[in-house]
């Protein structure tokens, strides 16, 4: 079965636009975080964007193009130099792995294993802070991010569902 050109147009409008939203919520990501949080915890706006794209989409992100993300996001924040780098690619793996399982499960299970992934990142950037300050930072804010993350997760869910709604797969008719 050949692709009329008008569905090979729309899949690469659908990639653009997520990647466009992807690079949105990670700039939010990294010019929000030092005004709402103190600035050894940054959001976790950038991992619900790899994700949710990392499972919940017929694409995948290239591991070079998270670990640009991930050294800016270094960059940017004034900490340890590799250690979004390092968490991202280690998320996007790991979600790579057990795309086939979760991509089959229920919204409330999606949004658990998110939970617990957001949590777990969390406290990895906590750590890492420590180890670079040599001291130990309060650890209040790494659970009111993973609170904030893990319900700001169902309107990052939405953003990206409104895309794939308006932008059919080129695999389907139009």
């Amino acid at each position: 079965m050949s692709q009329h050109p008008e569905d090979m147009q729309v899949g690469w409008i659908r990639k653009a636009l997520m990647i466009m939203l992807f690079l949105a919520l990670s700039c939010l990501d990294i010019t929000a975080s030092p005004v709402i949080f103190p600035a050894s915890i940054d959001l976790s706006l950038t991992f619900a964007a790899i994700f949710y794209i990392s499972l919940l989409t017929p694409f995948t992100l290239p591991y070079i193009f998270i670990m640009v993300i991930g050294l800016l996001m270094d960059l940017l924040s004034n900490g340890p130099f590799g250690l979004y780098m390092f968490l991202f690619c280690g998320a996007l793996w790991l979600l790579r792995t057990q795309k086939t399982y979760l991509s089959t499960q229920t919204f409330v299970v999606i949004w658990l294993v998110y939970g617990l992934l957001a949590g777990l990142l969390q406290l990895f950037i906590w750590m890492g802070y420590n180890l670079y300050t040599g001291g130990v930072l309060p650890i209040d804010a790494v659970l009111v991010n993973t609170l904030f993350s893990f319900l700001i997760f169902p309107v990052i869910l939405s953003l990206f569902h409104v895309i794939l709604r308006a932008f059919p797969s080129e695999d389907k008719d139009l």
